[in-house]
């Protein structure tokens, strides 16, 4: 074992230990979220686009909430990673629920509450990693954490391609899984050490989102993000719809939307958290963005199966890059003992973006076509990367 040679890093180690640990379960809960849940709701359960939407909607619905959470945190008064910890329990008994599910509705509803029971907790994982983790290493810790968040996805999803074969009557199991991934999630938050966030002076919830035209370029960049983020998640969930259309098996599809991405995800991982830490912000967002667009591009269009592969690699690179700038930039953006304040904005407005586009994305599908509302998201991917140029400067200055 290593040294402790002071506090600090006893905070870094024990914190990394248990976010290894918990990786394992986001992982797993990371393939119903891309893939399972909306295939079972399109295969099994026979949904309707706005049940389908619900369900990808439900880790946007928990972003969305994060600024009540915060605002809760600040009454409670207890270590944030016990509330996290309680949250995530919640999460695991609505997805048992879930599984226990025989209607379409009852379905939808309990799966979109455990995701965003498992979303909601972001805000205090941003906390906890910026307390307990050096700011010079910070994106490389993260880095090998999801990567074996990744890996665990990988082989959870393998697994339960093989395990449901060619039929969808195993698909409540798979549900369960995700429920005691979310108690396990529980047990590891409860070991991670914290504190308790400071009451906050700043007024209600409505006096937190003035920081949105107090901090310009916060603003600013919240603007780009929201464009950016509304043109992926546009087409995110049709991804399992577009395939599942071609008559693709369980196997096939889950190779395609979780598999191979994670793979390249995987690969990639170390790659784009040295980036994070040693060059610009704006040009990590930039290549993260060539790559998504590549990936839409690749994946709607494409008629073989080589073009789907090489449309998920592109994506799983993508999604390297843009989850690591997408949980620290504000780590390293915000003011000393701001960062859960500015992130609970950021992750509100995702979550703003996330719980309207997938369900826009699935009724958009049903009247024009996929490959109609694929324009749409290249547009919206370009002009984002086009508008976060002129203020890069200013953003980048800011981040420490």
């Amino acid at each position: 074992m290593v040294p402790r040679t002071d506090r600090s890093d006893s905070l870094t180690e024990i914190t990394f230990r248990f976010e290894l640990l918990r990786a394992i379960a986001a992982g797993v809960l990371e393939t119903g979220n891309q893939t399972f849940l909306v295939l079972f709701a399109v295969s099994f359960f026979g949904s309707s686009p706005t049940e389908k939407g619900i369900i990808a909607s439900g880790v946007s619905i928990g972003l969305l909430l994060t600024p009540i959470m915060l605002r809760l945190l600040h009454r409670l008064r207890y270590p944030v990673s016990q509330i996290a910890s309680v949250v995530s329990a919640l999460g695991g008994m609505s997805f048992l629920l879930a599984a226990l599910s025989s209607q379409s509705p009852s379905y939808a509803l309990f799966s979109a509450i455990g995701l965003a029971c498992y979303s909601l907790n972001t805000p205090i994982s941003t906390h906890i990693y910026t307390e307990n983790y050096p700011s010079t290493r910070r994106g490389r810790l993260f880095g090998q954490t999801l990567m074996v968040r990744i890996f665990a996805g990988i082989v959870f999803a393998t697994c339960s391609g093989f395990f449901l074969g060619g039929s969808m009557e195993r698909a409540p199991l798979i549900v369960g899984v995700y429920g005691l991934s979310l108690f396990w999630s529980a047990f590891c938050f409860w070991q991670l050490p914290s504190t308790a966030l400071q009451r906050s002076d700043k007024g209600g919830l409505l006096k937190s989102f003035s920081l949105v035209f107090e901090d310009r370029v916060f603003g600013q960049t919240l603007f780009c993000w929201m464009i950016l983020g509304f043109g992926n998640l546009l087409m995110m969930p049709l991804r399992v719809q577009h395939l599942s259309d071609l008559k693709l098996s369980p196997f096939e599809i889950g190779l395609l939307v979780s598999i191979v991405p994670s793979i390249s995800r995987m690969l990639f991982s170390p790659l784009w958290g040295r980036l994070f830490d040693w060059m610009s912000f704006t040009g990590v967002r930039t290549a993260a963005n060539l790559c998504f667009l590549i990936s839409t591009i690749s994946f709607f269009t494409g008629e073989t199966f080589l073009g789907f592969i090489l449309g998920a690699i592109a994506y799983g690179i993508a999604n390297a890059g843009g989850e690591i700038s997408w949980n620290l930039w504000v780590t390293k953006f915000a003011p000393p003992g701001r960062a859960s304040e500015y992130m609970s904005i950021h992750t509100c407005l995702t979550g703003v973006r996330g719980v309207t586009a997938p369900i826009l994305a699935f009724h958009l599908a049903a009247t024009y076509s996929i490959q109609e509302t694929m324009y749409l998201s290249v547009a919206l991917l370009i002009l984002s990367t086009v508008f976060f140029l002129p203020g890069r400067r200013a953003l980048d200055s800011r981040m420490r």
